[in-house]
């Protein structure tokens, strides 16, 4: 073994082969560690200090942005570091919202995945959490500064991923928060609505809203009809969730569930968007001419991310059915960005959300 070449994490011997960091070294030979502000994909900023280890010297390194050198030997759970990091996780939760049962992301908050797995039964320190600072101006995310453990994942996935740049960190010290540019509402702001922020948040400071309430209420309406389209992404997941076989077809199952539901029609994305002309990123026709097989005339419709979502509605717009003129097109996907969509007709009730849960 070319000792040049190799470190020791736990007694385990792990050849370098271009990583970066000691935290992939880590993940290479199959540790799991608690991270809340790493992300593979994004720039290093070490804020959390979760993934912090051990070396031969008893000096602590952040694994995230400590680069590997050979020889190194490393060690990841000792009393020391399990002491440190059930300390972090006692004044993250100090100063956060527990209101677990309530919030949109329990039993997939990173958080609570993480004070369970150290074990914190209590905490030692006064709760210190703010006030609820609820953000509700955007149709497609809600925000809540008090759940904000200030990791910095959602602004650097908005600066770096999606290169919008509406969210960045205000103020210093204890007033540090996550907010936009004097301190206007995200829905005033020039925020796209693509939800990566929400992907990517640990708690649930920023989470997707859902329209499931509504959806319920218009499958209630006998006087409604109600239509639904379903992402090939959607079929996937509901299929791993289910046990599935990745490849198997699903949609004969969710076709069957849905009718049962009791929606009127169900489309598949896929074939919605074949009559879907690609545009630029900027505001513009969803379609540049409509398709020759619709035998109607279609609304102008405008998207900023030119997606089919208002198609099937269309299709199922049929001026001499009495019954069709207050429509409610539902859809099941993983895009946030399509709730910008303004779609409307002449003479028609027409209304349009997302169902994401």
């Amino acid at each position: 073994m070319d000792n040049n070449r190799y470190l020791t994490i736990d007694g385990i011997p792990v050849e370098i082969n271009g990583e970066k960091n000691l935290l992939a070294l880590i993940q290479k030979v199959g540790i799991k560690m608690p991270t809340f502000c790493y992300h593979s994909e994004l720039s290093t900023y070490g804020a959390c200090r979760m993934c912090m280890v051990e070396d031969q010297w008893g000096t602590l390194h952040a694994s995230c942005s400590t680069p590997p050198k050979p020889g190194m030997e490393i060690r990841t759970n000792t009393e020391r570091l399990r002491k440190y990091r059930k300390v972090i996780l006692e004044l993250l939760l100090a100063n956060h919202c527990r209101d677990c049962t309530t919030c949109d992301n329990n039993e997939k908050c990173k958080l609570q995945d993480i004070a369970r797995r150290f074990h914190i039964e209590g905490v030692r320190f006064p709760n210190a959490a703010s006030k609820p600072d609820v953000d509700d101006s955007s149709p497609c995310i809600t925000i809540d500064h008090h759940k904000c453990i200030l990791c910095g994942d959602c602004v650097r996935t908005c600066n770096e991923i999606q290169n919008v740049g509406v969210i960045d960190f205000m103020n210093r010290g204890s007033r540090m928060v996550v907010g936009t540019a004097f301190h206007k509402p995200i829905g005033e702001t020039d925020c796209v609505g693509c939800g990566q922020c929400s992907a990517v948040c640990p708690t649930g400071a920023i989470v997707v809203k859902n329209n499931i309430s509504d959806v319920w209420k218009a499958l209630s309406d006998k006087d409604t009809m109600v239509t639904i389209q379903i992402a090939p992404a959607v079929r996937v997941a509901i299929g791993r969730e289910l046990g599935f076989q990745d490849g198997q077809n699903t949609m004969g199952l969710i076709v069957a569930a849905l009718r049962r539901m009791g929606f009127d029609e169900i489309y598949d994305t896929s074939t919605n968007a074949v009559p879907t002309t690609p545009q630029p990123p900027q505001i513009s026709p969803l379609w540049r001419s409509p398709p020759s097989f619709w035998s109607m005339s279609l609304p102008e419709t405008n998207s900023r991310c030119s997606v089919p979502a208002a198609l099937p509605g269309y299709a199922t717009l049929k001026p001499s059915t009495p019954s069709l003129w207050n429509t409610f097109q539902a859809a099941n996907r993983p895009c946030r960005c399509s709730r910008r969509l303004s779609a409307s007709s002449s003479g028609k009730s027409r209304r349009s959300t997302s169902i994401l849960r």
